[in-house]
């Protein structure tokens, strides 16, 4: 019955910083990317991790045991990334070495994520975790915290969240000071907090950096969507700012009474937000592909319907309300009528744009 014992390197420490190609088969190699990695970085644990599994591997050894040792390495991105990569390694370890029992040996909790990925392919016999003994003192304090301050993953997993919180904080609390209104810092510390918590629990982080990366290559690869989107958001931001501001300036209303104001006054800038971002995504297909989409015109066509309609209704219900004078019915019943033919017109310029296409 041959066992193997298995060191595993989930973020990938051993390749990212020492070079050393995965997975690392047999004693010498391992002991080889141990040295290596300690010469590079000698308070890494993870060579603390491949030294107690030679150590494991020995003793099996020495007890006649028929036995090898591997050290398998995922991802620096760690997740789905790193779980697919180690998966794909261990495949190739149970093609070339067939083992039958595992001994996993890990520097922690984050390693040991990948046990059903090993448990669903071979039977697991213990799990050996290594702990670098340390001294108590307040010096040996002081200096870890040092290091860990100093090492590129806590600093993007911990520091990067406290300091843009810190940053928002100073930049709010600047702005409110300036314009004289409530200070706002905490609020938005809270929002930026739940926030990150609601993308760590539910896993969200890949697709944010996955939407960042997208946003970056069109940027570099000029695409109009992206300046149309980005003018559209400051229009959202620019209306929303602008109803808070006189929402402060008159206190008297009611947060209904403030809350239809500032739908009234921004409703135009939120339409053309809407469209300006159909209308940048529309020519940037034409322009890449060289033909219309039936989904973005139906959508450009009705946002600009919706915005008639909805301002009609507007005109009324303030009129009922008792905030404005008679309107003029006949041009809301022109304006209304407009936007029925508009969102008519765009409705069978996509149908035509799909057949044409289809055929």
């Amino acid at each position: 019955m041959k066992k193997l014992v298995l060191c595993v390197d989930r973020d990938d420490d051993m390749g990212e910083k020492a070079h050393v190609i995965s997975p690392v088969i047999g004693r010498q190699e391992n002991l080889n990317a141990a040295v290596a990695l300690a010469l590079v970085d000698p308070e890494d644990s993870d060579v603390n991790t491949t030294l107690a599994g030679i150590k494991i591997y020995d003793e099996l050894i020495r007890n006649g045991e028929d036995c090898e040792i591997v050290t398998i390495c995922g991802d620096p991105k760690l997740k789905r990334r790193s779980d697919e990569v180690i998966a794909t390694q261990m495949d190739i370890i149970m093609k070339e070495i067939e083992p039958e029992r595992v001994i996993l040996v890990s520097d922690g909790a984050e390693d040991e994520y990948v046990v059903p990925i090993i448990s669903s392919r071979v039977t697991i016999d213990s799990v050996r975790r290594v702990v670098v003994k340390q001294t108590k003192s307040i010096e040996d304090t002081y200096y870890l915290i040092t290091r860990l301050m100093g090492d590129d993953k806590i600093q993007k997993r911990f520091l990067l969240p406290v300091a843009l919180m810190l940053l928002l904080w100073g930049v709010t609390s600047l702005l409110a000071a300036s314009i004289d209104i409530p200070n706002i810092g905490m609020p938005v510390i809270l929002l930026i907090i739940s926030t990150y918590l609601i993308f760590r629990i539910f896993n969200l982080e890949d697709g944010m950096f996955r939407f960042g990366r997208n946003i970056k290559s069109s940027i570099e690869k000029g695409y109009i969507s992206t300046l149309t989107g980005i003018i559209s958001l400051l229009f959202i931001a620019f209306v929303l700012l602008d109803g808070a501001l006189e929402l402060r300036q008159n206190p008297q209303r009611t947060l209904y009474e403030g809350t239809f104001v500032i739908i009234i006054e921004s409703w135009w800038f939120l339409i053309g937000a809407g469209a300006l971002y159909c209308f940048g995504r529309l020519i940037d297909i034409y322009i890449r592909k060289g033909y219309w989409v039936g989904s973005i015109i139906l959508a450009f066509f009705s946002i600009i319907s919706m915005g008639l309609l909805f301002n009609s209704m507007i005109k009324i219900i303030d009129y009922l309300m008792g905030n404005s004078q008679e309107p003029d019915f006949t041009s809301i019943f022109l304006v209304s009528l407009a936007g029925i033919f508009i969102f008519i017109i765009g409705r069978k310029w996509s149908l035509s744009v799909k057949i044409s296409h289809g055929n």
